[in-house]
């Protein structure tokens, strides 16, 4: 043999084991692979996902408003807030006060042609009853109101010392507790 023959045999040689060293070191997914880049793709998506949450939670909060946690506190603020709005723009808007030894409730007669003969009051131990209906004719044309709120109160209402008094476009009813 001769060198140039001896050397061509050394390089397909090295060039032999390189191809293997090539092969052997190109990797080969498995399960932990699989398992660990699904891994990483959750943690992504639950990081997000938290983040979204702190953001929208955190705006959420700066206007007042919490989805998440309803509170006696932001109930009665969302209460007063629809109160306001249904005084406004309801027939017959009702106003609840309660005091340290009655209920006084206030109801706008303006819708109601300012006649407290339109609405039907029904006062329970428990809670009272409003209703009331208005029929007007305007250009021959028939239109009807009508209105109805149930409250029930945590505490027992003396029926028989209620009071109405109907003054300044209002009917004012003073429900006193039972002793």
């Amino acid at each position: 043999m001769t060198e140039e023959n001896q050397n061509e045999q050394n390089i397909q040689q090295e060039n032999h084991q390189n191809e293997e060293e090539i092969k052997v070191s190109v990797p080969v997914k498995n399960n932990n692979q699989i398992l660990k880049y699904a891994g990483i793709l959750i943690a992504v998506f639950l990081a997000t996902f938290c983040a979204v949450y702190v953001v929208i939670d955190m705006n959420m909060n700066r206007l007042g408003f919490t989805p998440f946690v309803v509170g006696f506190q932001q109930f009665e603020k969302i209460f007063d807030e629809d109160s306001k709005y249904v005084e406004k723009n309801s027939p017959a808007p009702v106003k609840i006060e309660s005091k340290s030894d009655k209920y006084i409730i206030t109801i706008n007669l303006k819708a109601f042609d300012n006649d407290p003969e339109n609405l039907d009051i029904d006062i329970e131990e428990n809670g009272v009853k409003i209703s009331g209906k208005v029929i007007k004719n305007e250009d021959n044309e028939t239109r009807e109101s009508s209105f109805y709120q149930s409250v029930m109160f945590p505490n027992k209402i003396n029926d028989e010392k209620a009071t109405q008094e109907h003054k300044n476009n209002k009917l004012i009813i003073t429900l006193p507790f039972k002793k």
